[in-house]
């Protein structure tokens, strides 16, 4: 069965493209309104914990990207073997996107 003619994984890829989509454009109009140090961790007991600058927003940003591709590789050479795994590696994908979308909202809005 070809990767690409499935219509479920078809849609939870496109899913996860347009989340990523969202993350970029979004870092990418807001990153140059970040003040120098920027909040990238805030504990409600002991308050403001880590401090970073711009190129830390942008490492957690790319490290979450570099998951999503390893996934994303992981999942086209599962994919034949066991769909069920793969299914499980797309959705986590999703579930990574969404993470780093409310990451980048969060930083953003707490600057």
């Amino acid at each position: 069965m070809n990767i690409f003619k499935n219509k479920a994984f078809i849609f939870l890829i496109s899913t996860n493209l347009l989340i990523l989509t969202l993350v970029i454009i979004f870092s990418a109009t807001k990153i140059n309104s970040l003040n120098y140090p920027s909040i990238i961790h805030f504990d409600k007991i002991k308050g403001v914990d880590f401090l970073g600058d711009k190129t830390d927003f942008v490492v957690i940003n790319l490290l979450g990207l570099f998951f999503i591709v390893l996934n994303y590789f992981l999942t086209l050479n599962i994919f034949l073997k066991d769909q069920t795994t793969s299914y499980i590696l797309i959705v986590v994908n999703i579930l990574i996107s969404l993470l780093l979308f409310i990451f980048t909202i969060i930083i953003i809005y707490n600057n």
